[in-house]
């Protein structure tokens, strides 16, 4: 008759650890990862969040699911052309909705009060549906997951966001008044396919096709072809070699391609200030740091990427791959544990 062993303790924690690291490992190599699990833009079909803010006249504004009233928020940072010049569209789309605002929530977030000129006239009512907010710890653009300016969000009376505008075209007009129609319900004069249209002709601007860009760049790569997506990106970087989305982009997938020195020059003097932003950044730069052996670096800037976005499945597995380096193996088994949990709750 054979006798049963008793498991030491210390080898539990080993084989619970050899399985958070092969289940989590598994599913990052094979890109089984769910989108939602890491901080990332608000997306159409999202539920519109629930938020509150100080507006710079000091009136507090509390933004409730269930209102029945569209809203849209818009994005805006300071010293940025595209960002300028999606101001002065903004405040002629909005004068030219004077007979819905009852229906509107619209708030106007910037990072400095510079673009307040440009709503002088249409938010002078302390009561009127418009709200200017100075977001200088960028707290909102944290909650809405904004990396690039401008960036619109639009939600219907329901609180589902029908619509996300990211940068600034010949055919933001168009496009902000559709989605707005469509938010408000009211009858269109174009079709979302005439809209298309419109930002096929109008494809030309470098916010487009910048966007162009890495969209093609994410299909490739999840077809396995890292080499030509950074090609993609190569191409956008061109373009505008400040835009930090594409920044990012290139450093994270120098990382998949186990290329630290590459990820670390892309990110190279740059300063990202929002907080997925930041977030983002600390991941890359403790990514590269593991895969050039630099430990304590890189967990410096993991447990950072971790603060500042614990649903970065991604950060939790690196700090996990840290740890086990370092033979800090409770806490590898802690870390490899929050990224499945991450998974489970994307589930």
């Amino acid at each position: 008759m054979s006798k049963s062993r008793k498991m030491s303790p210390k080898c539990r924690s080993k084989r619970m650890r050899s399985s958070y690291i092969t289940i989590v490992a598994a599913i990052i190599i094979h890109g089984i990862m769910v989108p939602q699990c890491s901080a990332r833009r608000i997306a159409q079909g999202d539920d519109f969040p629930a938020f509150s803010v100080k507006t710079l006249s000091g009136i507090q504004v509390d933004r409730d699911t269930g209102s029945n009233r569209m809203a849209m928020v818009a994005f805006l940072m300071a010293g940025q052309k595209s960002s300028e010049q999606a101001a002065q569209d903004l405040q002629r789309v909005i004068t030219s909705y004077e007979e819905h605002r009852h229906e509107m929530d619209i708030v106007i977030v910037m990072d400095d009060p510079v673009f307040t000129d440009a709503f002088k006239d249409t938010a002078q009512d302390p009561n009127d549906a418009i709200c200017l907010v100075h977001d200088v710890e960028k707290e909102l653009w944290g909650q809405f997951h904004i990396i690039a300016a401008p960036t619109v969000i639009i939600s219907d009376k329901s609180d589902k966001v029908t619509s996300v505008i990211v940068g600034h075209g010949y055919d933001f007009i168009p496009s902000l008044r559709f989605h707005l129609n469509q938010a408000l319900g009211i009858a269109q004069t174009m079709t979302a396919e005439e809209v298309g249209k419109v930002k096929t002709v109008q494809n030309k601007t470098s916010s487009a096709r910048i966007r162009r860009h890495l969209k093609m760049a994410k299909m490739l790569e999840d077809k396995g072809r890292t080499d030509a997506s950074l090609q993609q990106l190569d191409q956008a970087s061109k373009i505008d070699p400040n835009d930090l989305q594409v920044v990012l982009e290139i450093g994270r997938l120098n990382c998949v391609r186990s290329k630290p020195d590459l990820a670390l020059k892309a990110l190279e003097g740059r300063d990202f200030t929002t907080p997925a932003g930041k977030a983002a950044s600390e991941l890359v730069l403790g990514w590269a740091s593991r895969l050039q052996g630099d430990f304590e670096a890189a967990q410096q800037h993991l447990l950072k990427a971790t603060s500042q976005d614990p649903t970065s499945v991604r950060a939790w597995f690196e700090l996990g791959q840290v740890y086990e380096a370092t033979s800090q193996n409770d806490l590898a088994l802690k870390a490899y544990k929050e990224a499945l949990l991450v998974l489970m709750e994307c589930e």
